[in-house]
């Protein structure tokens, strides 16, 4: 078997170099490689890039030559990346999420950005500081975000004034017992408007959930797990409680039977919520090519958003999962300085202005959404008229929550430097959808978690002794950590080696420093 799985490999190997080597010359100019999904929103993105460069290299040719972008969806895969890094023939830029952006920068295909980021304007402190933890590994600078997603609970506020229940307040924070309740009188009172099945709610990210009880996936250092806590335990029998005993959220089977009407579903209030970020939006609106059209007739006051809740108390935090697509340069390709060029598009109002009229979520660059800056209306208040009447008004109330979240509630997720994100969504993914299906309890299923997830780092450290000196010396710290909460004083936010928890110890009062995560709202935009 090892000897067939080599043999794929270098076959594999060698189509890659041969795909790369066989692509045309685009023009005299050179022609940068983006791999990158296929679709209008990123040849609309290209578009407009072309149109920047062009008007960037006639006021200074010097900084901005010219040059093509391409992109490349055939090679926009994981594996395939990594096999033509390796051998010097990948794509000049990547983009990719959360497990391919630690996964890339590990093994040394992505380039170290910082100095030529601050030089050239899109270095971390040009976007949302939470994205700092997204693109950065041990304080070095390796992509610029394409895109920002802070999912909330997107509202069908006309749904509930139809069935008489109570609409949450407009961007308001509120706590689980309140959730529950209103999830109660909202299903209750759907079903019998309707005469079917419906939901509060589509679905609930245990993290989010979790965090807000205080409790992430790893310790402070990401040196162990720590989903053998009883809070876990708690979260994963209030996900089992809402699924089965008061069914506000759909079990796996029912949300995959009434799946190909998803958008009809939350017109209709089957859903009275849904759980997703700003870029589901363009769902609803008319004509854009990108989905199914569905004719809702939301108007003024039909759409709010509203922050997943978390419990009452001092240690309850209200908190949102943060989400991007980093873009970063292959640090084997042959045009990083023009590479760099095109992080400066990234960063550029050209860009922001056309993620804020597609939507393609939020943009990376805040002063898109600067209250202060005149074109942010183009995100606060979009407009598209038809037949007199502006279609695109019911966004007007919830748009201001997305870029409220990023600021106030939204963390990404917990990282360990010793097991792939990915990983860690699969063995929890997978081990909650069997206690939904109640083939283990919520206690086995956190024990399960707990025990893969510790074996994925035992698992690392014992295989690469650089990873072993790196645990040795983040559990040190942790050990310090672990004896100022005991002695009951305040840990410098500097060793808190995850944005959740330099958020959460600021909130309990027990950290001293200035996170990379709160920004006070006079700071929020550069004057």
């Amino acid at each position: 078997m090892k000897y067939l799985f080599a043999v794929v490999l270098v076959l594999l190997l060698i189509a890659s170099v041969a795909v790369h080597q066989g692509m045309p010359d685009q023009g005299e100019v050179p022609t940068l490689r983006w791999a990158t999904e296929q679709g209008e929103v990123r040849e609309g993105q290209r578009r407009v890039f072309d149109s920047w460069i062009k008007k960037q290299h006639a006021d200074d040719p010097k900084n901005f030559p010219l040059f093509n972008v391409q992109i490349d969806p055939a090679n926009n895969r994981n594996d395939k990346l990594i096999i033509q890094g390796v051998a010097g023939v990948a794509s000049d830029l990547f983009s990719g999420s959360r497990g391919g952006f630690r996964s890339f920068q590990s093994i040394g295909l992505l380039e170290d950005i910082t100095d030529v980021a601050k030089a050239k304007g899109f270095s971390y402190s040009e976007t949302y500081p939470p994205l700092y933890w997204e693109i950065t590994r041990n304080g070095r600078q390796y992509g610029y975000p394409m895109n920002v997603t802070v999912p909330l609970f997107i509202t069908n506020a006309r749904a509930f004034r139809q069935f008489g229940v109570e609409t949450p307040k407009n961007g308001a924070e509120w706590t689980i017992e309140e959730f529950e309740a209103l999830g109660v009188k909202y299903v209750t009172a759907a079903r019998q408007e309707l005469g079917r099945r419906a939901y509060f709610v589509d679905k609930y990210e245990p993290l989010v959930l979790r965090r807000s009880f205080g409790l992430a996936t790893f310790n402070e250092t990401g040196t162990r797990s720590v989903l053998d806590d009883p809070r876990y335990v708690h979260t994963l029998k209030l996900l089992h409680r809402w699924t089965h005993d008061l069914n506000i959220m759909p079990t796996s089977g029912e949300a995959e039977a009434i799946a190909g009407a998803g958008l009809q579903n939350f017109v209709n209030g089957v859903y009275g919520m849904i759980y997703d970020g700003s870029w589901w939006l363009e769902a609803l609106r008319p004509n854009t090519g990108r989905f199914n059209q569905v004719v809702h007739g939301f108007s003024d006051g039909d759409m709010i958003g509203v922050p997943p809740p978390k419990p009452a108390g001092p240690e309850g935090m209200t908190n949102t999962i943060l989400r991007t697509r980093v873009c970063s340069i292959y640090a084997g390709g042959k045009h990083r300085d023009l590479a760099a060029v095109f992080m400066q598009y990234l960063a550029s109002d050209d860009y922001s202005k056309e993620l804020v009229t597609t939507p393609d979520s939020l943009p990376p660059n805040p002063h898109m959404t600067d209250p202060a800056n005149p074109e942010s209306e183009l995100f606060y208040r979009p407009v598209r008229m038809q037949d007199g009447k502006n279609v695109l008004q019911y966004e007007w109330q919830i748009n201001p929550v997305f870029v409220h979240a990023v600021w106030e509630w939204a963390v990404g997720t917990n990282y360990s430097d010793f097991v792939l994100p990915d990983v860690v969504s699969r063995i929890e993914t997978l081990a909650i959808k069997d206690m939904i299906a109640n083939r283990r309890t919520p206690e086995q299923t956190a024990t399960l978690i707990h025990e893969g997830l510790q074996a994925e780092i035992a698992k690392t450290i014992n295989a690469d002794p650089r990873a072993r000196a790196k645990y040795d010396e983040l559990r040190a710290l942790q050990q310090k950590i672990d004896e100022r909460r005991a002695a009951g004083q305040k840990v410098p936010v500097a060793w808190l080696q995850d944005p959740f928890y330099q958020r959460y110890y600021l909130h309990r009062g027990w950290a001293e420093g200035e996170a990379r995560i709160n920004v006070p709202v006079e700071r929020r935009y550069k004057k």
